[in-house]
């Protein structure tokens, strides 16, 4: 539930959304010290009164992380990402945004198939 549904500073209007999403991600170690990572993910934002605010979001990324040595389990990595966003009325584009992005990322894992991680 939001309490600003249109982030205005007067005459705020509430609502409640719900949030579906779905995703597939890879990621497989190409080299000792090289992985490569794809992901898509698509979710559909929907209103419970401002119908009008309904849209679907799809992202994509796929990047190279490399893990040197000398870094002690830190990864240097670089990633391409996609954003669109689409009414879910008539499915009009009204956002797109491309970004590569830079970064050093510290990963611990505690189980097979889970980890944390924090970085810049």
């Amino acid at each position: 539930m939001t309490n600003n549904v249109a982030l205005t500073s007067q005459d705020e209007q509430q609502d409640s959304f719900l949030v579906g999403t779905t995703g597939v991600a890879f990621s497989q170690r190409f080299a000792y010290h090289l992985r490569f990572d794809a992901s898509a993910r698509a979710a559909a934002y929907r209103y419970e009164k401002f119908r009008e605010l309904d849209f679907q979001s799809i992202d994509l990324s796929s990047g190279v992380a490399w893990t040197p040595p000398q870094l002690r389990g830190m990864e240097v990595l670089v990633r391409y990402t996609y954003t669109q966003l689409t009414t879910a009325e008539d499915l009009r584009v009204f956002y797109q945004n491309h970004a590569i992005l830079l970064g050093v990322q510290k990963v611990v894992p505690f189980g097979r198939a889970q980890a944390v991680y924090g970085g810049v």
